[in-house]
């Protein structure tokens, strides 16, 4: 089936396809902190530490949170605040991963996107599970990131962040190096 609706059908699968690779770290990134976060609070709630203001919970959490950034109320709406923040914070290393996939979107194959959008998810992903797991062992048996509230995490992600660029733009470059050198 060769004609003129064929040919437009395969360049916006194209199109499709490259689009879903941009927002892939951005949209798994926040399925794994999500995840992760409830992971946490279940944690937090089962094992009824109360190393956050002596508050079980993610309400102590958020008010230890918003404590250490200076945004402390008494109406709890700094302690949100704060957990936002603490979110937001945690999601910009696979933002910024998503922006250098959309770079690459201009001038590079689909097959480095894709190569460059799993590892990188895949990496910063890993980096995230593993520290909040950590995070929440330690928390659990009050351990030194009681006090700390778990900064470490999000703080250490846009490290994990940059490096998963630079790893996931080696690894796409070996990819294409190797299929062309296949061709």
């Amino acid at each position: 089936m060769s004609g003129p609706g064929y040919a437009a059908d395969g360049g916006q699968g194209e199109t499709r396809r490259r689009r879903l690779l941009c927002w892939l770290p951005l949209v798994g990134g926040a399925i794994i902190l999500s995840l992760c976060g409830i992971a946490t609070a279940v944690m937090v709630v089962v094992t009824g530490t109360t190393c956050f203001f002596g508050e079980p919970g993610l309400a102590g959490v958020g008010k230890s949170l918003a404590h250490q950034i200076g945004i402390w109320d008494e109406f709890g709406l700094g302690a949100m605040l704060a957990l936002l923040v603490y979110a937001g914070v945690s999601l910009t290393p696979f933002l910024l991963l998503s922006g250098c996939v959309r770079l690459a979107a201009r001038s590079r194959t689909t097959l480095f996107l894709a190569v460059l959008a799993i590892t990188g998810t895949l990496f910063v992903a890993l980096y995230d599970i593993l520290g909040f797991w950590a995070a929440a062992v330690d928390i659990a048996h009050g351990g030194f990131l009681c006090e700390m509230a778990f900064d470490l995490v999000p703080i250490g992600g846009l490290v994990a962040g940059a490096c998963a660029v630079t790893v996931g733009s080696l690894a796409a470059l070996v990819f294409e190096w190797r299929r062309r050198a296949r061709a």
